[in-house]
């Protein structure tokens, strides 16, 4: 078990899998390496995580220095957010930035850019673009195309900037990892095979780094999913978990459950319209089970916002 490494979606999974290990063993063995796919990007990369001020700081400036002008830390810190997200989906889904932030104001460049579109993706630019032609800006509209004509140099900037520092935002260490398997590097793995635990949506990255060690042998696989959707062809949640059996072969018989559509649950429907509030309510159900000692490691809290869970 010493030569595996096991890559979990979260690190709460890891601990997990290390408790129930341990409680299967009879003697002492070499525990297997367990990491996130995050960790385990980090580490093929060879770049480090930038810390999230250091991002936002670094963006700030070299956001100031295209425009030309001082814009306030307090104005610029939401909209950097937003810029570091979009940042990380481009680097993610291996998109050209250049060809993604171009202002295609001439529809007919558009059209000789995007051959690959459907008539009906390009009228949907067609009007977005004709939503901020010449003749018809307001200046909520100007400010738009301002910022979205410098978002490619500043995103240039700032990835040439981290690389200097040798460090990254998590788009960026993905994309870093699929350039080196694309320009065939040798790839510093922590273990002679890599087991990938319970993953399901998958980034073109992640789809890169999965299909290269499957093609080479030294890859693992096990998805977790329930049946009700995994057989169902119409049901949408089973789409990725599929195509994943189907695209990787050393792929497990995976955790098969059948938990969805078995009799004996227990619902209850509040209704609450507000974040502070569901905030609270659960509060007041784990300390009302915790009095009936129906609250234990098997309980778990899912939200439509997980930053509530905080």
């Amino acid at each position: 078990m010493n030569e595996l490494g096991l890559v979990f979606p979260t690190r709460r999974a890891g601990l997990f899998f290390n408790k129930y290990l341990g409680g299967c063993l009879e003697h002492p063995v070499w525990s297997p390496s367990i990491y996130t796919i995050q960790d385990l990007m980090a580490g093929i990369s060879e770049l480090a995580y930038a810390d999230e001020l250091e991002l936002i700081s670094e963006l700030y400036s070299i956001y100031n220095q295209v425009r030309g002008r001082e814009e306030s830390f307090d104005d610029f810190y939401y909209w950097g957010e937003i810029m570091l997200a979009d940042f990380d989906d481009v680097d993610k889904y291996r998109i050209e930035a250049g060809d993604l932030f171009r202002n295609l104001a001439d529809l007919k460049e558009m059209e000789d850019a995007f051959q690959s579109l459907s008539a009906e993706q390009i009228e949907l630019i067609r009007r977005f673009w004709g939503h901020f032609s010449a003749d018809q800006q307001s200046e909520q509209k100007k400010q738009f195309l301002d910022v979205w004509n410098v978002l490619n140099p500043v995103y240039e900037k700032l990835r040439n900037k981290l690389l200097m520092n040798g460090t990254g935002y998590e788009g960026m260490i993905y994309r870093n990892v699929a350039d080196k398997i694309k320009d065939g590097d040798s790839l510093n793995l922590p273990g002679s095979i890599m087991v990938f635990i319970g993953f399901n949506a998958l980034n073109p990255c992640e789809e890169f780094l999965f299909r290269f060690l499957s093609d080479a042998g030294k890859a693992l696989f096990y998805w977790d999913y329930d049946n009700f959707y995994l057989e169902n062809d119409m049901h949408e949640d089973g789409r990725f978990i599929s195509k994943n059996i189907a695209s990787y072969k050393d792929s497990g018989q995976g955790i098969r459950l059948d938990n969805l559509l078995k009799p004996g649950k227990h619902i209850q429907f509040y209704s609450m319209p507000g974040d502070i509030g569901q905030a609270q309510l659960i509060h007041h159900i784990l300390a009302e089970a915790q009095k009936s000692g129906s609250v234990g490691e098997e309980t778990a809290i899912v939200l439509a916002d997980e930053e509530l869970l905080i």
